[in-house]
């Protein structure tokens, strides 16, 4: 039988500029070997996802409750992976929490 994954009631989405001749080393080195990590260790983690684009990145990170997001944001799994992505990116990542509306 399938396993049901919990409904994500709340997205950390963080952003960061980083050139395109360095993502995949960013990716291999700091994102990859973090997501499982993340899902496996933060009390309320449901997903993460890195979105792409030609001017920057983003993750995507799903959490049960607003709550387990901000806890993220405080933890030092969270603060480990701002100072990998800080070798690579080109300006501070901006970082924005937002609730899922029914």
């Amino acid at each position: 039988m399938p396993t049901i994954q919990p409904a994500v009631r709340a997205h950390l989405l963080i952003r960061v500029k980083i050139d395109e001749s360095r993502r995949e080393e960013m990716i291999d080195k700091v994102y990859e070997p973090n997501r499982t990590r993340f899902l496996e260790r933060i009390s309320g983690a449901i997903s993460k996802n890195l979105l792409v684009r030609p001017e920057d990145i983003a993750i995507l990170h799903g959490f049960d409750t607003r709550e387990s997001a901000e806890a993220y944001l405080q933890s030092s799994l969270y603060q480990q992976i701002v100072n990998g992505i800080a070798d690579y990116q080109e300006e501070n990542p901006s970082v924005a929490l937002y609730n899922v509306h029914d």
